[in-house]
């Protein structure tokens, strides 16, 4: 039912999202070439700014709505610790930052993946990003695993962390488009939803599991390459 849902509320977000598109980028033609009039006030600088920014705010995030529309992948074979590793060295200066303890256990050997490699390393930054985000709320470092291991033919990847965990009302939600527990403007809430689509199109499964105060579990499971 989750699977169904999300793909219907993905094809007609991207159809929304397509027609969003077309006219915000009229929008911010205007106002760039408005911001090159001579003459303007402070007051009419501001304000179109203002108005740039917006604008810019939805394009982010009709674009990132389109990244989770059902669609074909660029498939190919990778190694997943790949993956793994090119992550890990997008959130290195944060780990560091936060005084957080990466743990990265990736069985030798293991078959290779087919999918786009650049897909299923965004999944992952995403998981490190949301469970460094919870960690730092408690403001004690913590500890990060991920963990990678042949299991039942399919390729499993284990994210978790320590952090302050989910209650299982928001549990719930976690997979639903717009849904966020981080009190920042650039939170749009679409990294799970994006994230589950990624996976699925690939073939896969993915899991969360989290109880309050015992941190915050995703278990993805990815089709391996066939001998």
């Amino acid at each position: 039912m989750l699977s169904s849902r999300l793909a219907a509320i993905g094809t007609l977000a991207a159809g929304i999202a397509h027609e969003i598109n077309n006219p915000i980028g009229g929008m911010q033609n205007a106002v760039n070439r408005l911001l090159q009039v001579d003459g303007l006030s402070e007051r009419q600088h501001s304000y179109l700014l203002l108005v740039r920014d917006g604008l810019s705010r939805i394009a982010r995030t009709a674009r990132r709505v389109l990244d989770f529309s059902p669609r074909s992948v660029d498939a190919a074979a990778f190694d997943i610790d790949e993956a793994v590793d090119g992550a890990r060295a997008l959130v290195e200066h944060r780990l560091r930052e936060q005084n957080i303890v990466f743990e990265r256990s990736v069985e030798a050997g293991l078959p290779q993946v087919f999918g786009d490699a650049h897909e299923i390393q965004q999944v992952l930054l995403n998981l490190f990003l949301n469970s460094i985000d919870a960690l730092e709320s408690q403001r004690a470092g913590g500890r990060l695993q991920v963990a990678a291991s042949l299991q039942q033919d399919k390729i499993c990847v284990v994210v978790q962390d320590d952090g302050p965990g989910m209650s299982p009302e928001d549990l719930g939600r976690v997979m639903d488009p717009f849904f966020t527990q981080k009190d920042r403007p650039d939170a749009s809430g679409l990294g799970m939803f994006i994230s589950y689509s990624i996976v699925q199109n690939h073939g896969g499964d993915m899991q969360v599991t989290s109880e309050l105060g015992r941190g915050f579990c995703v278990v993805i499971r990815l089709p391996r390459v066939a001998e």
